[in-house]
């Protein structure tokens, strides 16, 4: 386990990386292309931690070679939503979430990664509108922005990638934290380590830091209409 949730969390990283380089670079269809892939992977890390057997199986796709059959059984996006959405009802059942709150992030995940997956499938709106550089007057003429040379997106982009981390580490920490899931912080780190401990500690502190200063922004947001 711990390996898997390793590589899974190297590649959320180091993909995260690239969405934020190419958004700056005005690589923008890219980026948007990347978000969705992450958007899986995000997934894929929340599904294996609560299901056991998804992970059992995930795990051993490797030596069995049945990776395309076990993602059609586990891991198509309305399979992982569905394990996600039921843990969530079960955090709702505690009242650590209200049936509003519930309803509302069934309804992010539901239309972010329909929007998402629009980029993945080459839709011609998609293609033509983000081959273009973005323009906030509708009277400005768009230009065709060959080569990333302008960007235009970048706060639009990283503004979906916040999100998407913002609810991946919400539900990540919640399952750590949560007696009934067998995967804690001591199973994914060394517990002898004084390392793993101290980098566990500056994660969590800058978890706090970061979900306050996510939620600050979208306030912000709100109250100024942007």
């Amino acid at each position: 386990m711990n390996t898997l949730c390793t590589h899974l969390l190297l590649t959320i990283s180091n993909t995260s990386l690239s969405i934020i380089k190419l958004s700056i670079d005005g690589l923008d269809y890219q980026a948007m292309v990347l978000l969705r892939n992450l958007y899986e992977t995000c997934f894929t890390l929340l599904n294996i931690i609560i299901d056991v057997d998804k992970r059992k199986e995930f795990f051993e796709s490797a030596r069995k070679e049945n990776d395309n059959e076990v993602w059609k059984k586990h891991f198509s996006m309305r399979k992982m939503r569905e394990t996600i959405d039921a843990y969530e009802a079960t955090l709702c059942d505690n009242n650590e979430l209200n049936n509003d709150e519930l309803d509302e992030l069934r309804e992010w995940k539901s239309i972010r990664y329909k929007e998402l997956s629009a980029f993945a499938h080459n839709s011609f709106p998609n293609l033509l509108l983000f081959g273009y550089q973005r323009v906030d007057n509708p009277e400005d003429i768009m230009k065709p922005n060959i080569w990333g040379i302008t960007s235009t997106r970048a706060v639009q982009i990283l503004s979906e990638l916040d999100g998407l981390l913002w609810y991946t580490g919400l539900v990540f920490y919640k399952l750590l934290l949560d007696p009934k899931i067998d995967v804690t912080k001591e199973s994914l780190f060394n517990k002898n380590s004084s390392i793993s401990h101290t980098f566990w500690k500056k994660a969590c502190y800058l978890r706090l830091l970061t979900n306050e200063y996510y939620k600050y922004i979208c306030e912000a947001e709100i109250e100024h209409g942007d």
